[in-house]
């Protein structure tokens, strides 16, 4: 089974949530959380 990790960025007093805007197709247009992936023994 894969595991998941999920950070969400927000302000101080929790009244923002810092997301993106899609560019591509499906749901072009909409908002979305930022996302990405990490690989395995990447030096940072």
């Amino acid at each position: 089974m894969q595991g998941y990790n999920v950070i969400l960025v927000f302000s101080n007093n929790f009244d923002r949530l810092l997301m993106c805007k899609r560019k591509k197709d499906p749901y072009k247009g909409l908002n979305n959380l930022v996302g990405g992936k990490s690989e395995k023994n990447y030096a940072y």
